[in-house]
């Protein structure tokens, strides 16, 4: 690796370390964890760093190992152990759609050791939509940083005669629309229509 790819990537370390929270949620706002002012700024950047030093941080993926949250835990942990002096244990639990994973970060006790990758929209949806299997209550996850928003979109073959949103809604016509699994985004959606 040349100098310039090296101090690149050296950077983007620090700004992974800056941004780390980037998608991640902890079950409930830790009682034992670092000051926390009413934004969600640390308040005290030194007992932050002094609280995480040395200490074990349990990160949930409630996907299994190879996907695209997999693949950012993968790729953000060592950085996180760099900068906060803590060891990171990854955690793969993957099952209905992330809810068993989400299920088990929900129900872990509120160190502000345990944090978890969510796919927040399809974690929403199945709460809204009553899916079975949420056995969590979102507005009780303390909220860290967002990685990425993605726009939701509907495509239908042309052979379907339906050829706007609201043509969809009124069609009352049978469709078959795929999902990636139980409780995922792409099945709320497909629930949802």
């Amino acid at each position: 690796m040349n100098k310039k790819v090296i101090t690149g990537l050296s950077v983007f370390g620090v700004l992974i370390a800056i941004v780390i929270v980037a998608g991640l949620v902890v079950n409930k706002p830790a009682q034992q964890g670092p000051a926390v002012s009413s934004t969600g700024d640390v308040t005290d950047t030194n007992a932050a760093a002094a609280f995480y030093n040395g200490k074990v941080i349990k990160w949930i993926i409630p996907y299994s190992p190879g996907g695209g949250y997999d693949e950012y835990v993968r790729l953000i942990a060592p950085f996180m152990e760099k900068y906060s002096g803590a060891r990171i244990d990854v955690l793969n639990l993957p099952g209905a759609g992330g809810m068993r994973g989400v299920n088990e970060l929900y129900s872990s006790p509120n160190t502000g050791l345990i944090i978890g990758i969510i796919n927040g929209s399809a974690l929403i949806t199945s709460q809204l939509a009553g899916i079975k299997g949420a056995e969590y209550e979102l507005d009780k996850f303390e909220y860290l940083g967002r990685i990425i928003a993605d726009p939701r979109v509907l495509v239908l073959s042309n052979k379907s005669n339906i050829s706007t949103f609201d043509t969809f809604l009124e069609s009352g016509e049978p469709i078959k629309i795929g999902a990636t699994g139980l409780g995922g985004s792409t099945y709320v959606d497909a629930v949802i229509s």
